[in-house]
């Protein structure tokens, strides 16, 4: 059986190697664990992952974004405010499982 310890999980559509593509590193599951269930704004993830710089945060969170685990909005205020959002799953059955919690699922596990 293939598994990321012997080498075999490199093979297109491994979903553990999916998931460790997109969440692997030192910051994003932790980013990602303080989005699970509420909505952030940039200085509040700051605030709460002390020792992570501000240039870490938003490299990691341009990223989670490029990948679709998260989505940022921009309010119309007087300083430019915005909130970063856990991605919902796509609704495509079809389509490739996004969101922090469909990751390595298959889209049918999804769609369910």
């Amino acid at each position: 059986m293939p598994t990321p310890m012997n080498g075999e999980c490199h093979e297109k559509g491994c979903p553990v190697g999916l998931t460790v593509g997109l969440i692997g590193g030192k910051w994003k599951q932790i980013i990602l664990w303080h989005l699970v269930k509420n909505t952030r704004r940039f200085g509040e993830l700051r605030r709460l992952i002390p020792p992570i710089t501000q240039k870490m945060l938003t490299q990691q969170l341009r990223e989670l974004e490029r990948d679709g685990l998260v989505h940022r909005e921009v309010y119309a205020v007087s300083s430019a405010q915005g909130r970063v959002l856990p991605d919902a799953p796509r609704q495509d059955p079809g389509a490739p499982a996004q969101g922090p919690l469909a990751l390595g699922l298959p889209p049918s596990a999804v769609a369910a």
